[in-house]
């Protein structure tokens, strides 16, 4: 295909050529004429070749020996025949002067009977003939033969004389053989000179003789073998040399030719047009590569860049395309400039497919060529048009544009190029071009130039400088119509818009460049009305067609029917499976139909691609330019909430405000907000809008930001204010999951939750606003919950306890808390069975305040076990940001499990702080403290201890069923006081005797030593939208697993395990089963095998 442009014009350019018409030509038979040669090669596609061309005078196919070349035009001389090819045809490659004398004209387009009947002789200095010189030309100019030598006697030949000869005598044979020749009797001379070079065949002189005769007597072989013999021998005369140039060819002989030739170089050179016949015939003894080594040692020795074109030549008609590269590379390069080599030089070099070396070299040669050389100019600008060298094309285009030549083809690719660097330029050339020819597609592309661009005052003047015919015959045409209904569609009269486009429907319903924008215009419209009877009437395309199929996934979602949205997606996902943006909406429509593994799976993929992609980090405005940088932003989001990312939509929503809205030139910025604002919570409404900006069409009208922007907005920076002022007033505008949002956000949790009931009745698969509806009503809602726990340890301790809780909403945001529980407990250990009760009983009351930053909760209880006794506690959480989480705690007369008398008997006063980091949604860090003072329940101080933990958490998978590795260390340190024989008179008798008795501290007998304990787990399945199933209501069973293995530096290595499910029975509740067993660790009971299971059941009311 980039060859096409070569070609073109060959026909055209050698028909007009003056040379070709019926000129005055003083034509003599016998003597060298030129002609052009067109191609050579196989006489097969030679043949398709002179069909082509053979409407030229003289054009034929010629052979000579092997060789076969499609030729055209007689010329007398060499540089005549060059002039005529520099007027018509200096940029044709394809086309050269040559010489040459055929075996047979195989073909050619003139009468038979005008041909030659006279077999022409064949001058002296050319090593080569050319065909005879049709009769009817050569009668009517007066044609001459030219014999290449002159017999001794112009006598006529004598009818052959069978004579008898004596055997051979040198001094009688030589004495008849010049009485026969001085009487004129070729024949009987002819036949002394055989019988004597029979006789002697090695004498020379005969030889010659003989030779001579055969000549005079047109035996041309004859002449050939005694002529050749004689010059194989040694005779380097000019007779011979001569004569063996001559009828090698006729002999089939070319390569004695070129030894000739050879021998003539090395003592002096050669003419120009001996040099080109020593071309052809190293081309005619199929010696093509080593011609072209001789000519380039030739160049190197006498610096004739002829030669090196000819050298070029030979290696380009072989096939060896890369030392015809260099060759005629080196050419181009030195003066004087050949535009022939360069043009070679060229071709070859876009058949190699080296486009950007070709490109260089045209480039590097563009000033030495002037403007009319038409061909250079568009083929330059071709190359540089699939280089995408814009400015270059453009440059050449514009040379070429001068040209009377141009067409409209021409002009259209030239207003491409121009619009590259000024699309305002491109589409003001595009309109004149449609003043100039007055077709519609130039109007048409200016037009759709201007809409690309967002030059809607450029649209509106063209529009002006319409005439009404040319109003008349536009609205005929469907891109028109589209192309007008944009433009209102952007100037926000939706009325025209729409009745422009269905015009264009009626014109061309199977058109998908006009039903594909209808699509999308009643999809941004939210016109479900038209909508679905539109869909309906395309879905046959629709399956057929790809280009409809992402405009089919939106509308489908506009009309809530998301099944077959996600059918549609998968369509166009399978066609651009690379398309990062696009994968990341086909998983938020996967996760709105609860396939969260598959969306989770899809957007690792697009996460991976992006990747190996390398695509750049930082951020720039706008983005709407860069898909992938877009669908990196988003993902980053995911992974890291908080990312620094978001400081895009916070520094751009502060450029935002105060600015008039018609100096945001096509929305770029809102356009950016989009994706901070879609994905940051991964609100698929959001997303899909993304989607249908970056697929089909610009912001419309002007005025101020769409209320999901704004409202997004307001909830990334916390601005409540703006956030109330949306929902006062523009709320039926706000989609509803940034409607649920800012109601939520303010506090209304009550609205909130009638939007969430809304949405859900229209969609029971709305996974997006059931995981908010999930995560915030048991929030609102009063609860009771039953807690069964057993856990054994051995025969060390065993305990069995029931908890009844409830949780009354008092108010928004207020809870009241009541718990009842009751424990038993029972063990083996003599000494520590007199500390267990029969039963423990722990009686709490208290509140908990949710608040915008946190929460704070607050309890007071009465615990009965080996005393009564009364404590309170103080939690409260903070929100420092998306990231950072910090907890802190007060606890007094608090139970504890530090050890098992501790657990029986004791109890502490703390203070605890926790620091929870969130690096990215898949890396977090836990820090926590907790200082603590221990008492026995009768208050009696028995030491203190601080604990401090450090766990690093990756979550391989973030959906569920989510999958989580941790890494985590934890030391305790403790000391007791110095306060035995106080403590022991406050400790049962039997306890105190069998301390004393066994020589135990009291105070250490509670308190444990210091340890350190290391650890590594795995956590299935505990994850849903963020929020651990084993706390938070979900509404299907799931079930969840964790695995560790710990090394205590008392018990040594140890494990736990456990497994469970949790999940929705009935609907409003909530049901979480819990088996666990661990050994050495901390959470078992003195080092030993401890199992333990929970059942848990809350209702919410």
């Amino acid at each position: 295909m980039r060859l096409k442009w070569v070609m073109t014009g060959l026909l055209a350019a050698m028909a007009q050529s003056p040379c070709l018409s019926a000129e005055a030509l003083t034509l003599q038979v016998g003597r060298d004429y030129y002609a052009w040669q067109i191609a050579s090669g196989d006489p097969q596609a030679l043949q398709k070749l002179f069909l082509k061309y053979k409407d030229l005078p003289y054009v034929r196919i010629e052979r000579r020996g092997k060789l076969h070349v499609l030729r055209a035009g007689f010329w007398a001389s060499d540089a005549l025949a060059r002039e005529a090819l520099a007027k018509v045809a200096p940029a044709h490659p394809l086309i050269r002067v040559a010489a040459y004398r055929p075996d047979a004209v195989l073909h050619q387009n003139w009468d038979d009977s005008l041909q030659s009947s006279v077999v022409p002789s064949v001058a002296v200095a050319s090593a080569t003939s050319v065909p005879a010189v049709p009769a009817a030309a050569a009668v009517a100019l007066g044609a001459a033969v030219i014999r290449p030598t002159a017999a001794p006697t112009a006598g006529a030949a004598v009818p052959a004389i069978d004579v008898k000869l004596r055997v051979f005598n040198q001094e009688d044979f030589a004495l008849a053989f010049q009485v026969f020749l001085g009487s004129g009797d070729r024949q009987r001379a002819f036949q002394v000179a055989s019988q004597a070079v029979a006789s002697v065949p090695g004498d020379t002189d005969w030889r010659r003789k003989l030779a001579r005769l055969a000549d005079w007597t047109s035996q041309p072989l004859v002449a050939w073998e005694h002529w050749h013999y004689l010059f194989q021998h040694g005779d380097r005369s000019a007779e011979t040399s001569s004569a063996v140039l001559r009828l090698a060819p006729l002999a089939a002989q070319p390569d004695v030719a070129i030894t000739v030739w050879k021998a003539r170089a090395a003592h002096a050179p050669l003419t120009p047009q001996q040099w080109e016949d020593l071309l052809e015939l190293f081309e005619a003894a199929d010696q093509v590569p080593a011609g072209s080594l001789y000519f380039e040692s030739q160049y190197r020795q006498h610096a004739n860049p002829k030669l090196l074109e000819y050298a070029a030549q030979l290696a380009d008609n072989v096939g060896d395309d890369a030392r015809a590269i260099a060759l005629y590379r080196e050419r181009a390069n030195m003066p004087p400039f050949s535009l022939d080599a360069t043009t070679r030089a060229v071709l070859l070099l876009i058949r190699a497919d080296r486009l950007r070396d070709a490109f260089d070299l045209m480039q590097a040669h563009r000033h030495e060529v002037p403007a009319e050389m038409e061909e250079f100019w568009r083929t330059l600008g071709n190359i540089a048009w699939d280089l995408q060298e814009p400015e270059a094309a453009e440059a050449a285009y514009r040379t070429y544009a001068n040209s009377p030549k141009v067409t409209a083809a021409d002009w259209s690719r030239l207003v491409y190029l121009a619009r590259q660097r000024s699309p305002q330029l491109g589409a003001e050339m595009g309109l004149d071009a449609f003043r100039r020819w007055g077709r519609l597609e130039d109007l048409l592309l200016a037009l759709g130039i201007y809409a690309q661009a967002g030059d809607y005052a450029g649209q509106a003047r063209a529009f002006k400088t319409l005439t009404e015919n040319d109003l008349q015959s536009a609205q005929l045409q469907p891109q028109f119509l589209v192309l007008r209904a944009q433009y209102y569609q952007h100037q926000g009269d939706t009325k025209a818009a729409w009745n422009d486009y269905r015009k264009a429907l009626r014109i061309a319903p199977g058109d998908s460049q006009v039903a594909i924008p209808s699509l999308w215009f009643l999809i941004d419209h939210g016109r479900k009305q038209e909508l679905a009877p539109l869909l309906r009437q395309l879905g046959l395309q629709g399956r057929q067609d790809p280009v409809y199929w992402l405009a089919f996934a939106a509308g489908y979602q506009l009309l809530d029917q998301h099944r077959e949205s996600v059918v549609w997606y998968q369509k166009v996902v399978r066609k651009q499976p690379d398309d990062a943006l696009l994968l990341l909406n086909y998983a938020d429509a996967l996760q709105t139909v609860r396939r969260v593994g598959m969306a989770d799976r899809v957007r690792r993929h697009a996460w991976l691609q992006l990747r190996e992609k390398s695509a750049q980090r930082n951020m720039s405005v706008p983005l709407d330019k860069q898909p992938e940088l877009l669908a990196w932003a988003r993902l980053r989001l995911l992974n890291q909430p908080g990312d620094a990312s978001l400081q895009l939509v916070r520094d751009t929503v502060t450029q935002l405000r105060g600015l008039d809205a018609a100096s945001l030139r096509e929305r770029e910025q809102v356009q950016n907000l989009v994706l901070g604002w879609a994905i940051s919570t991964e609100q698929f409404l959001n997303a899909r809008n993304w989607m249908w900006l970056q697929q089909a069409r610009k912001g419309s009208g002007d005025g101020d930001a769409p209320a999901w922007a704004e409202s997004q907005v307001a909830l990334q920076l916390a601005d409540r204010q703006r956030m109330g002022k949306l929902l006062d007033q523009r709320a039926s505008s706000m989609p509803m999951y940034n409607r649920y949002d800012t109601a939520h956000a303010l506090g209304h949790e009550a609205q909130a939750l009638d939007i969430a009931f809304s949405v859900m009745q229209r969609n029971g698969d709305n996974e997006e606003m059931h995981d908010r509806y999930r995560q915030h009503a048991p929030g609102a809602a009063s609860y009771v919950q039953y807690r069964a726990w057993n856990e054994s340890s051995g025969d060390l301790l065993g305990s069995q306890s029931r908890q009844v809780e409830a949780s009354l909403q008092m108010a928004p945001h207020l809870q009241l808390l009541l718990g009842w529980s009751q424990v038993g407990q029972s063990t083996s250990d003599t000494t520590l069975s007199t500390l267990l009760p029969p039963t423990e009983r722990l009686n709490n009351l208290g509140l908990q305040w949710q608040h915008r930053t946190g929460s704070s909760q607050v309890r007071l209880f009465e615990r009965n076990e080996f005393s009564t006794q009364v404590g309170a506690s103080l939690d409260q959480t903070w929100n420092w940001s998306q990231r950072l989480v910090l907890t802190g705690g007060l606890g007094y007369r608090v139970d504890t499990s530090e050890s098992v008398p501790l657990r029986v008997g004791g109890s502490q006063d703390y203070l605890q702080v926790a620091l929870n980091y969130a690096v990215d949604q898949r890396d977090s860090v836990r820090w926590q403290s907790r200082w603590a003072q221990f008492h026995t329940q009768q208050g009696d101080a028995l030491g203190a201890g601080q604990v401090n933990d450090l766990e690093w958490g990756y979550r391989l998978r973030l959906d569920y069923p989510d999958v989580r590795v941790r890494l985590y260390v934890s030391d305790q340190a403790y000391n007791s006081t110095n306060n035995g024989p106080a403590l022991l008179a406050h400790l049962p008798t039997a306890l105190a005797s069998s301390l004393t008795a066994a020589g135990i501290d009291p105070v250490r007998y509670f308190i444990p030593e210091s340890s350190t304990t290391w650890g590594g787990c795995l956590d299935l399945g505990e994850n849903v939208g963020g929020q651990n199933i084993q706390n938070t209501y979900t509404r299907a069973i799931r079930p969840f697993m964790e695995l560790c293995a710990l090394d205590h530096s008392r018990t040594g290595n140890g494990y736990s395990g456990a497994f469970g499910m949790a999940g929705s029975v009935l609907g409003p509740d909530h049901l979480s089963l819990r088996l666990e067993q661990n050994e050495g660790g901390i959470g078992s009971v003195g080092g030993s095998l401890t199992r333990t299971w929970t059942l848990r059941y809350r209702y919410y009311f």
